[in-house]
């Protein structure tokens, strides 16, 4: 039956924190598309859903980067307007002051709408139209003949002399929590920071911006400041910068610090990143150089610490060197609230694991590693790691020797380490080949796994009628060599959809494979599936679960001889 006009009115007529409460829910879903249209209902809607709707900015399509066609031209044209609306109210050119709602100001994400626009007359034109005339920058020296940094800057000027001045005037706390730009000035960093006391993080694309006069800005006017993330920290100068701005912060304020790609962090940083050693809960440090790797000890004991990344780069892994592992290993053992630790391609992190935990001073739930493990890790971590639950191990190429594909001993510790764990995984990756007798004994025990990246030798159907029976599955990659025919993988989704009993006869619960992936990394291209059974295959899984099917061939000629088009 349709509903009447009245009976629509009696529902806008509800009583207007009925509404509110809807709209906040509807935030906290990140629904974007129905605040959207919530704000277009009346200026009474738009008052309630628009404050709400830029608060999670962030999550929606204008903050998406640019990749693909018709998708991408509506992300852009979403973007344009977001940017328009962020910095055309930050000069009071709006009905509603946009940028004072928005949580998080990121300016990459600025960045890359500047660099899709000046490929886009149309666009370009579009979005420095009145009132953003003035903002429109040159720099012939660029390709897209725009200024892009000092476009930037000065919309992160206006929108934050906007953001506090909007907080004055109403007295009350600016509400602007994050800050992230690819190339922020220091020079007028410090300004912007202390515009923004309710500041908690702070992204920056090279880490060498941050002095000793931002960390003294953040201190005086962000108490709130926790988080730091770098992209990179490069140059002769950014040890002593970022001990500098360390040393400048409140101690013990920071609880998270992230530098995601090349740096030259040293002993001073490390010094003084001590100063931050009992809040610190999150350490996540790419690309360490030698010097870099054996000063993290530094820090000194992190009681509060959580989650641990140490990478380090190719010549120091190569190097396989690291002086001073002996006050590594005292170090690490002096964190005790330890829960997530992650090394890749660090030198010798065998024995520094090993070593480490054999000390029982902290409970691992997730533990990834990328490099070479041997039997005395998987059999000290069976021993004294009782809690994991995410178990990822990837060995290189460059690390597998005849040798150690023929190591027996180390096979067995790691099959004893799986069965240890049983129904503790969710998360299990695995480059070690697993026989299907190992198979059958470790997934009888493992009905928690969601996430599964295998490699069963030699692959065969039998397989399925146990990976069929995971009730949580959500992903699973197969890496192995298969030649799985239709019919075997429709078996296997029948099974997966299909209602599973208990011993005793009762009905369990029904399987959830929401959205799940299944990927088989290497099948044979004798045993391709045919276009209409790989349709067929997809729909199934995104009617059934809103899943999708990865299929990649070997042998494929058509990838064989891509390398001829490569230059």
């Amino acid at each position: 039956m349709t509903s009447s006009p009245v009976a629509k009115q009696n529902h806008l007529d509800l009583p207007q924190e009925i509404w509110w409460v809807v709209m906040q829910e509807l935030s906290a879903r990140t629904d974007h598309h129905s605040l959207f249209l919530c704000s277009k209902v009346s200026r009474g809607f738009a008052t309630l859903a628009l404050p709400l709707l830029y608060s999670i900015s962030e999550h929606s399509k204008a903050s998406a980067s640019s990749a693909g066609s018709e998708v991408v031209s509506e992300n852009l044209r979403s973007s344009v307007v977001f940017w328009r609306s962020v910095i055309s109210s930050a000069i009071g050119k709006t009905r509603f002051p946009y940028c004072t709602w928005i949580k998080t100001l990121k300016l990459s994400d600025l960045l890359c709408l500047l660099e899709d626009i000046g490929r886009d007359a149309a666009m370009r034109a579009k979005f420095f139209s009145s009132p953003l005339e003035g903002f429109e920058v040159l720099n012939p020296r660029r390709r897209q003949g725009l200024d892009f940094d000092q476009i930037i800057a000065t919309a992160a000027e206006k929108v934050t002399e906007r953001i506090r001045a909007s907080a004055d005037a109403e007295d009350r706390v600016a509400g602007l929590l994050n800050l992230e730009g690819p190339h922020l000035p220091t020079t007028q960093l410090s300004a912007w920071l202390a515009r923004l006391p309710m500041l908690t993080s702070l992204s920056v694309r090279d880490g060498s911006v941050l002095t000793a006069a931002v960390g003294e800005a953040i201190k005086g006017g962000c108490p709130g400041f926790k988080e730091l993330t770098c992209y990179y920290c490069r140059g002769t100068g950014a040890d002593d910068a970022m001990a500098g701005f360390f040393n400048a912060l409140r101690p013990n304020a920071l609880e998270s610090f992230t530098v995601n790609s090349l740096n030259d962090l040293r002993d001073r940083c490390f010094t003084a990143l001590g100063s931050h050693a009992q809040s610190l809960r999150c350490l996540e440090l790419e690309s360490l150089e030698q010097l870099g790797l054996e000063s993290v000890h530094l820090i000194g004991p992190c009681p509060k610490l959580k989650r641990l990344t140490l990478e380090a780069d190719s010549v120091v892994y190569r190097g396989s060197r690291w002086t001073n592992l002996d006050e590594a290993v005292v170090w690490l053992q002096q964190c005790p609230s330890l829960e997530e630790f992650s090394s890749i391609k660090i030198p010798l992190v065998q024995p520094f694991l090993e070593r480490a935990i054999e000390a029982g001073n902290f409970q691992l739930k997730r533990l990834r590693v990328f490099g070479p493990c041997d039997e005395g890790l998987f059999s000290a971590l069976e021993i004294h790691q009782k809690k994991i639950q995410s178990l990822i191990l990837h060995t290189t190429m460059e690390d597998i020797d005849e040798e150690d594909a023929l190591d027996t001993d180390k096979h067995q510790a790691l099959f004893n380490l799986m069965l240890s764990l049983g129904s503790n995984l969710n998360h299990l990756v695995v480059d070690e080949p697993i026989t299907y007798d190992e198979f059958q004994a470790l997934f009888y025990g493992m009905f928690n796994i969601e996430i599964l990246v295998i490699n069963p030798y030699p692959f065969h159907d039998s397989y399925f009628q146990h990976l069929a029976s995971l009730p949580k599955l959500k992903f699973l990659a197969i890496t192995s060599q298969t030649d799985i025919t239709f019919e075997q993988m429709t078996w296997f989704l029948d099974r997966l959809e299909g209602t599973e009993y208990n011993d005793n006869g009762i009905e369990l619960p029904p399987p959830d494979h929401k959205q799940i992936a299944i990927q088989l990394n290497n099948q044979e291209y004798g045993s391709s599936f045919t276009e209409e059974e790989y349709e067929e295959l997809q729909e199934r899984l995104k009617s059934r679960w809103g899943g999708w099917l990865t299929v990649n061939y070997m042998g494929d000629p058509d990838e064989l001889h891509e390398s001829d088009f490569s230059d």
